[in-house]
């Protein structure tokens, strides 16, 4: 199932709530994150929720990554299938403890911890036996020490199989919204779209198991 992938964001460095970037799942993280045309793990759920519409049986995952510097990054999500798709709920947390609060002349002030989370609630329906859609609505909050910003978001997304062939085409956009505001400074989502191509036709797709 490999396959070129086509990816924009004209907002790349600018955009806040950078944490929504992070991948979830250890095989869709081993595959770049290019998930978009999978429609056969949970994981599609953080990368196209139209992913989830054909699971037969209900699925969950949880990861847990320790980054440096204390930084820690928790995702989970839950899928439960339904007559002709399927229901899902995840969770992603990224986590800084341990901070040194420092005031304008050096002078230590204690520890804060700063804390980045975001929970859907998807959706993934069979339009056709060839089609699926999906969609997802996305809290969005941030703490950094006493500091706070709420924003909310959403994901769309298409599946296209290919009758016949062990092929898929994904389209995907993700995080559309208002932008997230900290007191009087705002940033806008990392708004990311994509689509991935089916793989050329002198590709074996049992080398992708």
């Amino acid at each position: 199932m490999l396959g070129p992938v086509i990816a924009a964001n004209k907002k790349a460095g600018t955009s806040g709530a950078q944490f929504l970037k992070i991948g979830g799942g250890a095989r869709a993280t081993a595959m770049g994150n290019a998930f978009v045309a999978v429609g056969d793990d949970i994981n599609s759920v953080y990368y196209n929720p139209a992913g989830i519409s054909n699971l037969a049986r209900s699925e969950f995952v949880a990861m847990h990554t320790e980054w440096i510097v204390g930084t820690n990054y928790d995702y989970g999500a839950f899928c439960y299938p339904l007559n002709g798709g399927a229901i899902a709920v995840s969770a992603a947390t990224l986590r800084v403890e341990d901070l040194q609060r420092r005031s304008a002349d050096e002078t230590r002030g204690g520890d804060f911890q700063a804390m980045d989370s975001a929970y859907t609630l998807s959706y993934g329906h069979n339009l056709t036996p060839l089609i699926s859609a999906g969609v997802t609505g996305r809290y969005i909050n941030q703490t950094i020490d006493s500091y706070s910003a709420a924003a909310w978001d959403g994901d769309i997304g298409l599946i296209k199989r290919v009758e016949g062939r062990p092929h898929t085409l994904g389209i995907a956009a993700k995080h559309f919204g208002p932008k997230i505001q900290f007191q009087s400074e705002s940033d806008p989502l990392p708004v990311q779209r994509g689509t991935r191509a089916p793989p050329p036709r002198f590709f074996n797709p049992r080398l992708a198991a």
